[in-house]
């Protein structure tokens, strides 16, 4: 059973000062097959992982070819978002997934569970998240 942890990240917090949180190093391909190294947020609330516009830019995304739809985030605000499927590593493993590529920058890198648990297990540790390949 093929495992790969990330070790916590941690951060500051306006509530606690610091906090550790699950930070996952992932990589994109680009349309050149490049590969663009980003940090996300291992999100078990997430259905589906989130990037802001530039990330679609960097990928050679044309955003609006995509899918629209809006995901809804704490608050009830709604953001728009373009669906595409992209090629991501995680680890040595490679996987296409859907991810919604949002018209704004101000959204956090989500890594949700569409696509991902298809291919992985997630188990959040008190110090790390380990993603167990299936």
């Amino acid at each position: 059973m093929k495992k790969i942890s990330f070790p916590y990240k941690k951060e500051v917090s306006t509530i606690f000062g610091y906090i550790h949180r699950p930070v996952v190093e992932i990589y994109l391909k680009t349309k050149e097959n490049q590969w663009f190294r980003v940090s996300t947020y291992a999100d078990s609330g997430a259905d589906i992982t989130i990037f802001p516009k530039s990330v679609s830019n960097i990928l050679g995304l044309k955003l609006q070819d995509g899918q629209e739809s809006t995901v809804t985030g704490v608050g009830g605000q709604e953001v728009k978002i373009f669906i595409h499927t992209i090629t991501v590593r995680i680890g040595d493993e490679e996987l296409e997934i859907r991810a919604g590529f949002a018209e704004r920058e101000d959204v956090p890198y989500l890594l949700g569970r569409t696509d991902i648990l298809t291919h992985f297990n997630i188990l959040f540790k008190k110090d790390k998240v380990v993603f167990i390949k299936k």
